[in-house]
């Protein structure tokens, strides 16, 4: 069984009304999903991290990411990078703003740990973020787990 179908079949049977957090390994890569909440349309999405525990580095590219996660309902842009080898940093442009609060996902590719989607809010009374839950559909959180795991080199 790959780690996506794992995945999906631990989506597919998440309880509803309360926070959920799936896990799943092949050996190569382990993915850890955290959710708010989770019924059959859509998910609390808290966060999500990609990792690949045997160590050495993955030559993910950034852009291919950039050009494939456009569903989030904010585009994801490429806002820092240390080089080739070094930690991307790719955020929502423009960010949610509203009231007094702005809120965005923000990406970091570590090619040496992995992969971290995070949904935050900036409050600008405190200068501090937080993390924050972001609704979405079931189908996109099961498209953004494979395109994730398929932007990898080794899943081609």
């Amino acid at each position: 069984m790959t780690l996506t179908k794992r995945i999906m079949d631990q989506l597919a049977g998440a309880a509803s009304g309360r926070p959920t957090k799936i896990q799943a390994s092949d050996g190569n890569l382990r993915l850890e999903l955290t959710l708010e909440d989770c019924d059959r349309l859509g998910c609390l999405f808290k966060r999500l991290d990609l990792e690949w525990p045997r160590g050495g580095k993955l030559a993910v590219d950034p852009a291919r990411i950039e050009s494939r996660i456009t569903y989030l309902g904010e585009k994801l842009q490429l806002l820092e990078t240390e080089g080739e080898k070094g930690r991307t940093i790719l955020r929502s442009v423009p960010p949610r703003v509203e009231e007094e609060a702005t809120s965005f996902f923000e990406m970091v590719v570590n090619p040496s740990k992995g992969i971290s989607l995070v949904r935050y809010q900036f409050d600008p009374d405190t200068g501090e973020r937080s993390e924050v839950a972001a609704p979405l559909a079931r189908e996109t959180v099961e498209r953004l787990v494979k395109d994730l795991i398929q932007a990898l080199p080794q899943s081609r």
